[in-house]
C-alpha cells in the first residue's frame, strides 16, 4: 500500500502526525493516545470506553464520554483538517488545510475518517497480509517486494511509550512482524536475494533473539551467498544462546546444522575461531524481549553454496549501508553519503559503531555523547537523537534496536565498516606472507592501509572518542609499519617511500624505520639517495641521543655502499 500525499499518521516508534514531512504538534499525551487508538482502527468506530482505557489506563474518568469528547475537540483543532461548517466555509481555505482527516462521532463512540494508507501500521498489515498470500501462492517476486516493505519497520517498536491496552496490540503486531521476516527470507532465498535476506535477518536476530527459525534462515542465507564461515558463526551464536533452552530439541537441531556445515566445507574447520578483529569490535550477543519460541520447519537443511534456485531475481538493486571511521565518520547508503546534521548525532553513531553488533548501555552512550554535561533525562535524550538519526537514514531503516538494560545495538553486516574490511585484508596479508607470497601480502596490506587514510574519527570531540581515536591511530601505525616492511621486502619501494618519509619525520628515533627508508631510497632512487637518508638518520640520532647509528643501520649502509641492496 502506497503512502498518500499530505497528512500521515505514524504508529511505529513514538506515535506522531506528519504533514508534508513536518511534525504536527499535539496538545498532550492524552491526545497522542487518542489518535493512536483511532488510527489503529481507521474507518471503524471505537467506543468511548475503549478510548478512555487507552487514554487513561490507570485512572479512568467517571464520565468517559464527556472526557473523551473534550479531547476529541482538541485533537481536531490540532490536526486542523476537519470538515468545516457553513459559516467557516466562507473564509479562505489555505492549501494545506483541505480535508484529509476528521474524527467523526458515531453512535457509541468515534472513528477516524481518513484516506486509506495514511497510517503506517495499516500499510504494514496490508503489505504483510498480501505478501504472505503471494508467498503461499508461489509468487516469490511479489512476496519479496511486499514483505520487504513490511520488514522496514522491524526495529521500530509499535506505539512506543504507550501502555495499557496497547500492550496486547503490540504483541499481535510483533507476531505479524516475525511472520513477515520469515516469509521475506523464504521468498528472498528462493529468488537468490541473499544479501538482502542477510540484512533483514541480521536485524531480526537482535529483535527476536530467542526464535531459532531466524537464526537458521540467517545461516542458510550466509551459506547460499558463499559465506560459510559467517554461517558457522551464526549457528555457533545460536547454539550458545539455546544451549540453556528448556526445549533441547531446538539446541540439538542447531548443533546438527553446525556439524553438517563443518563436514561439508573443510575451510570452515580452519576458521571456526573468529579472526582477530579491528579495534572496538566485540562479540555480539542477542538482546531484546522474548517473543516465544518458534519451532524449526521439519526437514529444513542448509543448502551448499553451489545450489542456486532457477527463479530470476528482481532487477532492483539492494541498498547497502556502509560506515566509515577514517578519516572521519561517514554513512553511505547506496554509495551516497548521508548528512549527519549535529555533533550529538555523530557522537551517538560513533559510539554505537565502535561497539557494533553489541548492546551499548545507556550510561556509555551518555558519556560518549554528552561527556561531563549529561542531560536531565538521559534515556529520553538518547531516543530523541536516535529519532533524528532515523530521519537522516530515511527512507532506509536505521539498524539500531533497543535491548534490555536499557541498551542499544547497531547491527552491521560483515565488511560494512572500513576498519572491519581493513582487518580482513590484514589477515589475508599475513596468511600470504606466511605462505611465502610476498607480493600478494604487500597488495593486501596496502589495500588495508589505503582504507584507513587520515587520523580516524576526525572532528569528533569528547574524552571517550578521543581515547578511541588514539587507539585507532596506534592500530593504523602498527599496520603501516607491517605494510611497509612487506613492500620493502618485495622491492616495492616506489609505494613505500612516501609513507616511510612521513613516519621517520614523526618518529625520528626509530632506527628500524630508518633502515627501511635507506633501503627503499637506495633501491628506488639510487645509491646516493640511500646514503643521504643514512646521513640524515645519523644527524637525528647524534643530536637527540649523542650516539651513532646502531649496528643494524650501519649494516644497511654497508650494503648500500657495496651495491647489494
Amino acid at each position: 500500500m502506497q503512502v498518500p500525499e499530505g497528512l500521515e499518521v505514524r504508529l511505529f516508534g513514538v506515535p506522531r502526525v506528519l504533514r508534508g514531512g513536518y511534525l504536527v504538534l499535539l496538545p498532550g499525551t492524552a491526545q497522542v493516545a487518542l489518535l493512536a487508538a483511532l488510527a489503529d482502527r481507521r474507518g471503524t468506530s471505537v467506543t468511548a470506553e475503549a478510548l478512555a482505557a487507552a487514554m487513561w489506563p490507570h485512572d479512568r474518568p467517571d464520565t468517559p464520554v464527556a472526557a473523551v469528547r473534550g479531547h476529541v475537540d482538541r485533537l481536531r483543532a490540532a490536526l486542523g483538517t476537519g470538515r468545516r461548517d457553513e459559516a467557516a466555509a466562507r473564509e479562505p481555505v489555505p492549501a494545506w488545510a483541505t480535508y484529509e482527516v476528521d474524527v467523526v462521532r458515531t453512535g457509541d463512540g468515534w472513528q477516524l475518517d481518513a484516506r486509506p494508507g495514511c497510517v503506517d501500521l495499516e500499510r504494514f498489515e496490508s503489505d504483510a497480509r498480501a505478501g504472505l498470500a503471494s508467498l503461499r501462492a508461489g509468487e516469490h517476486p511479489a512476496a519479496a517486494e511486499l514483505l520487504g516493505r513490511a520488514c522496514d519497520h522491524i526495529r521500530d517498536p509499535l506505539l512506543d511509550g504507550l501502555g495499557g491496552p496497547f500492550d496486547t496490540r503490540r504483541a499481535e503486531v510483533r507476531a505479524r512482524q516475525l511472520e513477515a521476516v520469515i516469509g521475506f527470507a523464504d521468498a528472498g532465498l528462493a529468488l537468490g536475494l541473499h544479501d538482502e535476506v542477510v540484512l533483514v535477518l541480521d536485524a531480526a536476530a537482535s529483535v527476536f533473539p530467542t526464535v531459532p527459525t531466524v537464526w537458521q534462515r540467517l545461516a542458510a542465507a550466509h551459506t547460499a551467498r558463499g559465506s560459510t564461515t559467517a554461517a558457522y558463526r551464526v549457528l555457533d551464536r545460536a547454539a550458545q544462546l539455546f544451549g540453556r533452552s528448556p526445549d533441547q530439541a531446538v539446541a540439538q537441531s542447531l548443533r546438527r546444522l553446525r556439524a553438517q556445515l563443518v563436514d561439508r566445507d573443510p575451510a570452515v574447520r580452519l576458521a571456526v575461531a573468529p579472526p582477530s578483529a579491528a579495534p572496538g569490535r566485540a562479540g555480539a550477543r542477542g538482546g531484546g524481549r522474548d517473543p516465544g519460541l518458534v519451532t524449526a520447519p521439519a526437514g529444513w537443511q542448509l543448502q551448499p553454496p553451489s545450489v542456486r534456485p532457477p527463479v530470476a531475481a528482481p532487477a532492483a538493486p539492494a541498498t547497502v549501508t556502509r560506515f566509515r571511521l577514517f578519516p572521519r565518520l561517514a554513512v553511505l547508503l547506496g554509495g551516497r553519503e548521508r548528512d549527519l546534521r549535529t555533533d550529538e548525532q555523530r557522537r551517538l553513531l560513533a559510539a554505537l559503531l565502535l561497539r557494533r553488533n553489541t548492546p551499548v548501555p545507556l550510561g556509555d552512550l551518555v558519556a560518549a555523547v554528552w561527556g561531563d554535561d549529561p542531560p536531565m533525562k538521559p534515556r529520553a535524550a538518547v531516543e530523541v537523537q536516535l529519532a533524528e538519526l532515523r530521519r537522516a537514514f530515511a527512507p532506509h531503516p536505521l539498524p539500531v534496536g533497543e535491548t534490555a538494560g536499557p541498551a542499544w545495538q547497531l547491527t552491521v553486516l560483515p565488511g560494512g565498516v572500513d576498519v572491519d574490511e581493513a582487518a580482513t585484508l590484514v589477515e589475508e596479508g599475513r596468511r600470504q606472507r606466511a605462505a611465502g607470497q610476498g607480493e600478494a601480502a604487500a597488495d593486501a596490506l596496502r589495500g588495508a592501509l589505503d582504507l584507513l587514510a587520515g587520523p580516524g574519527l576526525a572532528g569528533l570531540d569528547g574524552a571517550v572518542l578521543h581515547a578511541e581515536r588514539a587507539r585507532l591511530a596506534a592500530w593504523r601505525a602498527e599496520l603501516a609499519w607491517e605494510c611497509l616492511a612487506a613492500e620493502v621486502a618485495c622491492d616495492r619501494t616506489d609505494r613505500a617511500l612516501p609513507d616511510l618519509r612521513d613516519l621517520v619525520a614523526r618518529y625520528p628515533l626509530r632506527e628500524d624505520l630508518w633502515e627501511w627508508l635507506v633501503l627503499a631510497a637506495a633501491r628506488h632512487e639510487g645509491r646516493d639517495a640511500g646514503l643521504a637518508a643514512y646521513d640524515e638518520a645519523a644527524r637525528h640520532l647524534r643530536r637527540a641521543l649523542g650516539a651513532a647509528p646502531g649496528p643494524a643501520l650501519q649494516a644497511v649502509r654497508a650494503r648500500v655502499v657495496a651495491g647489494t641492496v
